[in-house]
């Protein structure tokens, strides 16, 4: 069933999105209706994607690892996950994340056995 909104509901819905104070998902619990009729009413409508003055910020980035992170190091961590260093090798793969040596501890080639592991 196809439901028409009142235009009342629509001014006010209009005036939320555009004053920039709310999110879609504020809007819609305001006016008891969801999130995604809010996003189809502001398209259809033609109104801005985002509210005037309305800024995502990207959320702060904490490392919890010591020394400094180069993407073209190797990732492998020496020691506890919170305050270990990072190995800092060179990378032995394009676009891969671990050195020579730790490249054959962190990956099992296919068709190897784990230690422990019977065969068939």
């Amino acid at each position: 069933m196809y439901e028409t909104w009142p235009e009342e509901k629509v001014a006010e819905i209009e005036e939320a999105w555009r004053s920039g104070s709310m999110s879609a998902r504020q809007i819609a619990i305001a006016f008891e209706t969801t999130r995604s009729a809010v996003l189809g009413l502001a398209y259809r409508k033609g109104w801005p994607a985002r509210a005037p003055g309305r800024r995502l910020e990207a959320p702060a980035v904490r490392s919890t690892l010591s020394g400094n992170w180069r993407p073209d190091c190797c990732q492998w961590i020496e020691g506890p996950t919170r305050g270990g260093k990072k190995c800092g090798g060179e990378i032995a793969r394009p676009n891969g994340a671990y050195c020579a040596e730790h490249q054959r501890r962190a990956v099992r080639p296919p068709g190897s056995l784990l230690k422990g592991e019977a065969r068939d």
